[in-house]
């Protein structure tokens, strides 16, 4: 099984989080946005509308399905770049690993291995994120982080997954 390559590759940054949805928390040295997502192709041709996104994100627009549900976006808390996102969506749940200015991997993710996403998310956010940090080559973030302090400030990201509606 040599050569086989971990979900799809897309050579541009992903699609933004919208900023007046989003709440950050400061988790330890990070910042985990939360934001109830809706995409759809008038709100991505909307986005895609800034040259400034067309720049940051390569070539072309991408295909979207209209989708909904929580986004979890861990960020640097310093800097404010996304390295990881789960997007726990209704029809097609994600993960990104997120390579900033040059790409990003979308990984499918497996409901009836997994279940619940959002409680998957948090899990990986509490037992993984030292390897998928790394993966993203951002082992550097993960030396930052205080694990007690970590715990103690991710109850208030997962009540605000739990509780994120969409805004009308």
């Amino acid at each position: 099984m040599a050569g086989l390559e971990l979900g799809n590759r897309y050579y541009n940054d992903a699609i933004p989080p919208v900023a007046e949805a989003t709440t950050y928390y400061p988790v330890s040295a990070l910042s985990i946005g939360v934001e109830y997502r809706l995409l759809n192709d008038e709100i991505v041709d909307s986005v895609f509308a800034s040259e400034e996104l067309q720049a940051s994100v390569g070539v072309g627009r991408p295909d979207v399905l209209e989708d909904d549900g929580v986004s979890l976006h861990v960020c640097d808390g310093e800097t404010g770049i996304e390295y990881l996102r789960f997007d726990a969506f209704v029809k097609e749940p994600h993960y990104h690993y997120i390579f900033p200015g040059e790409y990003n991997v979308v990984i499918p993710f497996d409901r009836a291995a997994s279940g619940d996403m959002i409680e998957w998310s948090i899990q990986c956010i509490r037992e993984r994120l030292e390897p998928m940090l790394a993966y993203c080559r951002a082992s550097d973030l993960w030396e930052q982080i205080d694990p007690r302090e970590m715990e103690q400030q991710l109850p208030a990201v997962i009540d605000a997954a739990k509780n994120a509606v969409l805004a009308d």
